[in-house]
C-alpha cells in the first residue's frame, strides 16, 4: 500500500518561507529491508534538470512578496539522521512532478517522486518517529551529516536559486519541510531622470567583503547559518585605473589660457576630460575649448559640435553641471602641440571661451596605475568584490527599466554595499555614478527590492526606497557620486 504525496511549492521573501509538505508512506516493507518505509513515491520521469524560478509578485495582502515556482523535473535531495535508503544511505534524491498552481496565489504545487522508482528513505523502526530529523536542499547537492548537524557547500554565482530546509522532529502523519532561499537577493530598477534618452549599460554592487565565491554553511531552520567563505575570490588581473587629475581649478578667475604646454604630452586616446560649470544666464550659455594654436576641439558626444550651449547640451540654471568627453585621435593632436622651433614660445596647453556660465574646474581622467579588473575604482580605491549585470535597456526621459535587475550574494550580513550604474546619455557620453548604501544592513538570506533609483538631471540627491517582504526598511535621501 502506498500513498501519493502533494508537494506545495514555494514563496520566498524576507520572512515568507517556501513550503513542501511531504506525506509519509504506510508501514510496508521494502524488498531486502527490515524497516518501515517513508515512501515519497509517485509515477514520474527520472530527470536531472533543476530549474525552479522566480515568479511574479504575489499581490494582495502579500504584495511585495515574490513566489518561487516549481518546474516539472526539479530535483531536491533529502537527508536524515536516522532514515536510510535500501542501500544504507542517509540521503536520497526526489523529483518534483505534475506541477500546477494552487488556490493560494503564494504557492505552486507538484508531487514528489524518488529519482529511482523502487527506492527512497525508510524509517529507522528502532527510533521514535520524533527522533528523526530531515534536511533538504534544492538544487540537489551533497549534504554532509555530522550528528544532528547538516552542512552544504554553495557557490555564487554557479548555484542559481539555492534553497534549504530543516525539520527537527517528524510525526507519524507527515513530514513537512519549509524551504528558504540560501542567498541574499537584491533587485534594482532604474528610472531615467536625466532629461535625455539614455542606455543603462550595467548595474553593479560592490563591497570590501566577499559577495561571491564558494562557501560552506549549516542548514538552519530558516536558511543557512554559520556561513564560512571557503574559497576567496581569485585576485583579478590588473588593468589600467582611471585617476582623476585636476588640470585647472578656478581661484576666482574665469579660464582663458589653461595649463602648461606639455601637460597632455603623455595623454592617450580613450582617456577623458570633464568640465564642471554652472550656467548663470537665464537665456543662454556656451563653453568652447581650443588648442593653444586656436584650433577648436570637436566632440563625438555632441555629434561633432565644437562647443556646448543650450541647444546641444541643456542644463539647469544655477546648478553645477559637467560635460565629459573622450579623447580621440583628433582631440589628442590638439591637446599637445610640440613647439615648432626654438622661437615657438607656447604659454598654455588649451584655451577656453565661455559666456553665460562660470567654470569651476577641469579634470583630466588618465589611465595610469592599476586596479582590480572586477573592482570599482572610486576616490577611496578599488573594491575587490563585485556582482554586476550587463543591462542594455534604452530609456526615454522619465522611463523605467522594464524588469528588475537581480543579484545573488553570499548569505552574510552586508553593511558596506555600494551601488554603481553606468549609462550612456544622449549628448553627454558614458557616465558612471556611485551611491553609498552603507547605512543599510542587508541581512543574510533575505530578499530586497531597490526602487526610486533615479538618474538625476542635475541634482544628484534622490529618494531611494528599500523594500523587503512588502515592508519599507529604508527611505532616505541618498547622493549620487561620480
Amino acid at each position: 500500500m502506498t500513498k501519493r504525496f502533494n508537494f506545495p511549492g514555494l514563496a520566498a521573501s524576507l520572512a515568507l518561507c517556501a513550503i513542501l509538505a511531504l506525506g509519509t508512506g504506510c508501514n510496508t516493507l521494502a524488498p531486502g529491508h527490515s524497516r518501515g518505509s517513508i515512501q515519497f513515491k509517485a509515477a514520474g520521469p527520472n530527470v536531472l534538470s533543476t530549474k525552479a524560478h522566480w515568479g511574479e509578485d504575489v499581490g494582495g495582502t502579500q504584495s511585495g512578496t515574490q513566489r518561487i515556482i516549481w518546474d516539472d523535473g526539479d530535483i531536491i535531495r533529502l537527508a536524515s539522521n536516522y532514515a536510510q535508503s535500501a542501500a544504507g544511505d542517509n540521503s536520497f534524491e526526489y523529483a518534483v512532478i505534475d506541477v500546477s498552481n494552487g488556490k493560494n496565489a503564494a504557492y505552486s504545487y507538484g508531487r514528489l517522486s524518488p529519482k529511482s522508482s523502487t527506492s527512497g528513505l525508510f524509517w529507522d523502526e528502532d527510533k521514535a518517529r520524533s527522533e528523526h530529523k530531515f534536511w533538504g536542499v534544492y538544487p540537489s547537492k551533497e549534504i554532509t551529516l555530522s550528528g544532528d548537524e547538516a552542512r552544504i557547500e554553495g557557490n555564487i554565482p554557479d548555484d542559481g536559486l539555492l534553497m534549504v530546509s530543516r525539520l527537527d522532529a517528524a510525526s507519524d502523519e507527515a513530514v513537512s519541510l519549509y524551504f528558504y532561499p540560501a542567498f541574499t537577493t537584491i533587485k534594482a530598477k532604474i528610472t531615467n531622470g536625466t532629461g535625455v534618452p539614455v542606455t543603462i549599460n550595467s548595474i553593479s554592487f560592490s563591497s570590501d567583503s566577499p559577495l561571491h565565491g564558494t562557501f560552506n554553511a549549516r542548514i538552519g531552520s530558516q536558511g543557512v547559518e554559520d556561513v564560512q567563505v571557503a574559497q576567496p575570490a581569485p585576485t583579478p588581473t590588473p588593468e589600467p585605473e582611471e585617476t582623476e587629475n585636476v588640470f585647472w581649478e578656478s581661484a576666482g578667475q574665469q579660464p582663458g589660457e589653461l595649463g602648461t604646454p606639455d601637460y597632455f604630452k603623455d595623454a592617450k586616446v580613450g582617456e577623458k576630460i570633464r568640465i564642471y560649470f554652472t550656467r548663470t544666464d537665464q537665456w543662454y550659455y556656451n563653453v568652447k575649448l581650443l588648442s593653444r594654436n586656436w584650433g577648436a576641439l570637436t566632440y563625438a558626444e555632441l555629434n561633432g559640435a565644437d562647443h556646448l550651449d543650450l541647444s546641444n547640451y541643456p542644463v539647469e540654471q544655477n546648478v553645477e553641471s559637467y560635460f565629459e568627453f573622450t579623447i580621440t585621435e583628433d582631440i589628442l593632436s590638439k591637446l599637445y602641440i610640440a613647439p615648432v622651433n626654438e622661437y615657438d614660445n607656447a604659454t598654455c596647453a588649451l584655451r577656453m571661451q565661455t559666456g553665460g556660465c562660470t567654470v569651476s574646474r577641469i579634470v583630466y581622467i588618465s589611465s595610469s596605475g592599476t586596479k582590480a579588473a572586477s573592482g570599482i575604482a572610486t576616490k577611496a580605491g578599488a573594491r575587490q568584490y563585485v556582482v554586476a549585470n550587463e543591462v542594455g535597456d534604452s530609456l526615454a526621459d522619465e522611463a523605467t527599466m522594464a524588469a528588475f535587475s537581480e543579484f545573488s550574494m553570499i548569505p552574510k550580513d552586508i553593511t558596506d554595499l555600494k551601488l554603481s550604474v553606468t549609462y550612456t546619455a544622449e549628448g553627454k557620453g558614458t557616465i558612471t555614478k556611485f551611491m553609498d548604501l552603507s547605512d543599510i544592513t542587508f541581512e543574510a538570506g533575505k530578499q530586497y527590492r531597490l526602487v526610486g533609483i533615479v538618474l538625476p538631471d542635475a541634482l544628484d540627491v534622490v529618494d531611494i526606497v528599500v523594500v523587503s517582504n512588502g515592508q519599507v526598511i529604508h527611505l532616505g535621501r541618498d547622493t549620487w557620486k561620480f
